[in-house]
């Protein structure tokens, strides 16, 4: 259920960054999306599967305990109509111990001297008065610890295993480096420590059996029951049987048109997301198709602008080009001008030259005539 509740978180974060995503990985992050849509359906449907296979579970669970029920109402009857058997009480705890590791009743092999159980009948009973008296009997020795504090008694476990076998070497070392501690301190620490294993092994060893007892009994007493309401079934008349049937055919309906609802809410429910799905990608194609339309005015128009340009380009050319050749033809008709200027010099000083020439050889006619 956590692990579905983070797949819903992380799925509405990505719903909510879905305007963030650009356009080109738009494909990507529906896939996304749809895989982690159908990881959530996956785990809905296995917490409803185990869900409904709970509630079968605990609904035979009821009707087997329903049907134990009476058998345990007439055992606790007959019990407390039982004359009580006297039972002695658990041998005292010892004294409270020193704080170095205390003194108990205890014998070789770690075994322990347990209260006086000679009265006890009940197996189940003895075990647990024996268990109440080791561990009083380690309470009053100083708990877990012997009586030490706790990172000082760490410190001795540590160095212990560090030392093993090593005797009054380790115990001169754990003296050395706890020096709260003596030498003797920490070898009444070390036989406290070694009582206290057999102590804790024992405990162990009894509760396992106490619990092996225990499931043992029960099992005793789950199968009583279930003789006892298979005879209460046998006794049942056949129109207490036909009730049950009845009853049994309802709810077998009742379930079978919670399976039929359940799998039509599950099938809408994929309706829906297909339809949400469809929704998605037709609004993903329209937004496609936006874009390209976009993208084709943008090109369009950028078109259009490139040829505005061009032409402007070229008109300015053009305009360049005529003042270009204008200026040229004025040059050339000013060239001519002047040509033809030096032509029209060029003939008057001519005639003038023949005049002149005239003009002389008529005076040196005339010269010579006199």
């Amino acid at each position: 259920v956590h692990g579905l509740r983070r797949l819903v978180r992380r799925f509405v974060g990505q719903v909510d960054a879905a305007e963030d995503v650009p356009a080109a990985e738009q494909d990507e992050y529906l896939r996304s999306v749809r895989a982690l849509m159908e990881r959530i359906e996956s785990g809905l449907l296995q917490v409803q599967t185990r869900h409904r296979d709970a509630a079968v579970l605990l609904d035979e669970e009821e009707k087997a305990l329903s049907a134990e029920l009476p058998s345990f109402v007439e055992r606790m009857r007959r019990w407390d109509e039982r004359p009580a058997a006297p039972v002695s009480s658990p041998t005292a705890s010892p004294a409270k111990a020193k704080r170095r590791g205390g003194s108990g009743k205890r014998v070789a092999n770690g075994a322990v001297d347990a209260p006086s159980l000679d009265n006890v009948s009940d197996p189940e009973q003895r075990l647990r008065l024996e268990i109440n008296h080791l561990q009083e009997l380690i309470a009053s020795e100083g708990g877990a610890t012997g009586g030490w504090d706790d990172r000082d008694h760490d410190h001795f476990l540590r160095l212990r295993r560090r030392l093993p076998n090593r005797g009054h070497a380790l115990m001169e070392r754990v003296a050395r480096e706890i020096p709260e501690q003596t030498v003797e301190s920490v070898q009444e620490h070390e036989e406290w420590y070694k009582r206290y294993v057999a102590y804790s092994s024992r405990v162990k060893e009894l509760l396992a059996a106490w619990k092996q007892m225990k499931r043992e009994r029960l099992d005793r007493e789950r199968s009583a029951a279930e003789q006892a309401a298979s005879a209460d079934k046998q006794r049942e008349t056949a129109e207490q049987r036909r009730a049950e049937r009845e009853r049994r055919e309802r709810q077998r309906q009742e379930l079978e048109q919670w399976k039929r609802d359940r799998q039509r809410q599950e099938e809408e429910a994929k309706q829906r997301a297909e339809r949400q799905r469809q929704r998605e990608r037709a609004a993903q194609r329209r937004a496609r198709e936006e874009e390209q339309r976009r993208k084709k005015q943008a090109v369009l128009a950028h078109k259009k602008q490139l040829e505005a340009q061009r032409q402007i380009q070229e008109s300015r050319k053009a305009e360049e080009q005529r003042k270009r050749n204008a200026g040229r033809d004025a040059v050339e008709e000013r060239n001519a001008k002047l040509a033809e200027q030096r032509e029209v010099r060029a003939r008057i000083q001519r005639k003038q030259q023949e005049l002149l020439e005239r003009q002389q050889r008529l005076v040196r006619a005339k010269r010579n005539k006199e």
